[in-house]
């Protein structure tokens, strides 16, 4: 799996890329993405469907 990150318009795009799929995640800032990173480990350590964490 590769990610890269860059900015536009003061929004933080991320390029998912495993295999031949690509996906494209827009967010509003690095701390956003901290946050969905954190979800991601917590979704996979719970072996749940959904998690939420609050703002910071």
């Amino acid at each position: 799996m590769k990610v890269t990150k860059h900015y536009e318009q003061d929004h933080v795009i991320l390029y998912v890329e495993e295999g031949e799929l690509r996906t494209c995640i827009t967010l509003d800032s690095d701390k956003q993405m901290l946050r969905l990173g954190q979800c991601l480990i917590d979704l996979d350590r719970t072996d749940g469907r959904q998690v939420s964490i609050g703002e910071e």
